[in-house]
């Protein structure tokens, strides 16, 4: 004897197991976009590092070259001011401050720390981006007061 008992719905179990599918796909995809986040936002926050990063070479430069004047400043009695030779020193010691505050970042950043959450990670990677993002407006306003203070001193 053969089963003929038809179902009253037959597409329901198609249906059904779609269903199921698209709602684990869901599921995956909301734990790829959790991790997303923290590894986006990791990756935002070196990458800016990295653009602030290749203005070291610049910084350094003009630490060197204004080192370089103000020591020749003070031993050579060249006719330069006393306010000359403290704008100079101003605007090493703001070269300097900008050096340190790279050297400082990069020697405490520290994105893979499992110990963390997602929350954790998330919260701590915002706020080194807050904080590169300073040390790159200092970098940037160190260089830029130091290009500006050589084109007026030549």
């Amino acid at each position: 004897m053969r089963n003929t008992r038809k179902f009253k719905y037959p597409g329901i179990f198609l249906l059904t197991g779609f269903a199921f599918l698209l709602l684990m796909a869901g599921a995956c995809n909301s734990k790829k976009e959790k991790g997303g986040d923290a590894d986006r936002l990791q990756k935002e926050v070196e990458a800016i590092h990295d653009e602030t990063m290749a203005k070291i070479g610049a910084l350094r430069y003009y630490q060197d070259t204004l080192g370089t004047l103000l020591r020749a400043m003070n031993t050579d009695s060249t006719g330069s001011s006393a306010e000359e030779a403290e704008t100079f020193t101003m605007t090493l010691s703001v070269l300097n401050e900008a050096d340190d505050a790279m050297m400082d970042w990069m020697r405490n950043y520290n994105p893979g720390n499992a110990e963390m959450s997602r929350e954790e990670r998330l919260k701590y990677l915002q706020s080194e981006k807050n904080k590169i993002l300073e040390v790159q407006d200092k970098m940037d306003s160190a260089i830029s007061r130091a290009e500006s203070l050589l084109k007026k001193s030549n």
